[in-house]
C-alpha cells in the first residue's frame, strides 16, 4: 500500500468501526455523531487518524479512533478505543516519537 492511500483507508476503517459500534446502541452513540479526521505530523512519523467521541453504557466517555503512520518505509495501523485523556496522550506520544538511527 502507499502512503497516498492513508487518508482514504482510514475513512473505510473508521467508518466500518463507527458502523458497527452504533449497531449495538451504547447509551449516547448517535446516529449524528461526526467522525473527525487529522492529519498527524511528528518528527519522524506522519499520517492521519479518524476518530469519534461517545459516552458507553456505563455513562464514561470514551474515543473510539484509528491512526495510520507511516516514516516512509513502513506503515502502521492501530486502533484505539478509550477514554479521551488516554486518547489525547497517545497523539502526543506519536507526535514526539523520535528517528532512528
Amino acid at each position: 500500500m502507499s502512503a497516498s492511500n492513508i487518508p482514504s483507508t482510514v475513512k473505510t476503517i473508521i467508518e466500518g468501526t463507527v458502523s458497527s459500534l452504533r449497531s449495538r446502541k451504547p447509551a449516547d452513540f448517535s446516529e449524528d455523531g461526526d467522525i473527525e479526521y487529522r492529519e498527524i505530523q511528528g518528527a519522524a512519523l506522519s499520517g492521519h487518524l479518524g476518530f469519534i467521541e461517545y459516552v458507553d453504557e456505563a455513562g464514561n466517555g470514551k474515543v473510539v479512533s484509528v491512526h495510520m503512520l507511516t516514516d516512509d518505509r513502513v506503515i502502521w495501523n492501530r486502533q484505539f478505543t478509550g477514554a479521551k485523556a488516554l486518547f489525547e496522550q497517545s497523539l502526543d506520544m506519536m507526535q514526539s516519537i523520535e528517528p532512528q538511527v
